[in-house]
């Protein structure tokens, strides 16, 4: 493909795409073209950051001193304008990234990055946790979902905080009634610990809450972000024992486990992720690049993690690819094909 053929398939791509930003239900997807093993479908990043925040952009509850870390990560320190990342993608034939909003100050930012590159991402928003059963925290999630055209929850209170311990109690019944009724997706995330960001490892605490929850409200699509982290999995002999209320979550609800190929340690023959594979199948992973530094080597290094499936994993089949570079996430968040009309044009 020449450079020319490139862009005309990328600019088809930008206007074939209905934006999601004033109303749900009329986000539409073009025909599916061709992945990257040859199928039908999009190619989606399931974990990206943006960065190049204005002062305009940040909302109230911007903490310079505790939220310093992240709007660095925010920020064009380092994080990637769109523009940047936009063009990282293009060149790996990525169709669109789930950008994930750590903090609740930047909603505002990500809604803005939604409205200039319309159809490039899916964006996930930010509540106030402790908070987000109550009406004001609902109206809001209402409005960014509504309005602003995030397509989903990205739910990451610390463990031994109430939003963590009781996300699965009446009391936060009025959140997932919401959230089930706007037909969004939720990010849950698991922590090993950060200290950079404040968090203590909720490894083993939050699979029994969330199967608790999905056993209450059983069609809610779930994301793991950073899925079942590798390391506690990982045995002195290099074998894996996987958490069995994951194993069981995952199995048995609407789950899908993020996957870091190429950026966390899996074990030195990557054996966690072929765990993972032999474990749940190809039907439940969905690769995400986890990038956001800029530099001369950061477009090498997209490249080795987004081909690090292709390159390290021979029991993955282009098939199994297809999915877990983006049709698994197409899927959860229904991101459905038109029925007739759009086809890519002819390469000029």
């Amino acid at each position: 493909m020449t450079p020319k053929q490139g862009w005309s398939r990328r600019r088809f791509l930008g206007t074939a795409f209905l934006a999601p930003a004033m109303h749900r239900n009329s986000f539409t997807t073009p025909a599916p073209h061709k992945g990257p093993a040859g199928q039908p479908g999009l190619v989606i990043d399931n974990h990206g950051h943006v960065g190049a925040l204005k002062p305009e952009d940040l909302l109230e509850g911007y903490n310079p001193q505790l939220d310093r870390t992240i709007f660095q990560v925010t920020n064009s320190k380092l994080g990637l304008s769109a523009r940047e990342l936009i063009d990282v993608m293009d060149a790996h034939g990525v169709d669109m990234t789930v950008l994930h909003t750590l903090r609740v100050w930047a909603n505002k930012y990500q809604a803005r990055v939604l409205r200039e590159f319309p159809n490039r991402f899916i964006s996930v928003c930010k509540l106030d946790e402790q908070k987000a059963y109550t009406s004001e925290e609902i109206d809001k999630l209402h409005r960014y979902a509504g309005d602003w055209g995030f397509r989903g929850l990205y739910y990451d209170p610390p463990p031994g905080s109430d939003g963590h311990d009781s996300l699965a109690t009446s009391k936060y019944d009025p959140l997932w009634k919401a959230v089930d009724s706007l037909k969004i997706t939720v990010s849950f995330v698991t922590y090993t610990g950060s200290p950079s960001i404040g968090y203590g490892s909720n490894f083993e605490s939050l699979w029994p809450i969330l199967l608790r929850l999905l056993e209450k409200f059983p069609d809610l699509p779930v994301v793991i972000v950073h899925g079942i982290p590798p390391q506690p999995c990982l045995q002195p002999d290099n074998s894996v024992k996987l958490p069995e209320k994951a194993v069981r979550l995952v199995k048995e609800h609407n789950v899908i486990l993020g996957i870091l190929a190429g950026h966390l340690n899996y074990g030195p023959k990557d054996e966690v992720l072929k765990s993972l594979y032999d474990n749940f199948g190809p039907g439940k992973l969905a690769w995400g690049s986890e990038f956001v530094k800029l530099g001369l080597s950061s477009p090498t290094e997209y490249s080795r993690r987004f081909h690090y499936l292709r390159n390290n994993c021979p029991y993955m089949s282009p098939e199994d690819l297809s999915l877990i570079h983006g049709g698994n996430i197409q899927r959860l968040y229904r991101l459905e094909p038109k029925a007739a009309g759009l086809q890519s044009p002819a390469p000029a």
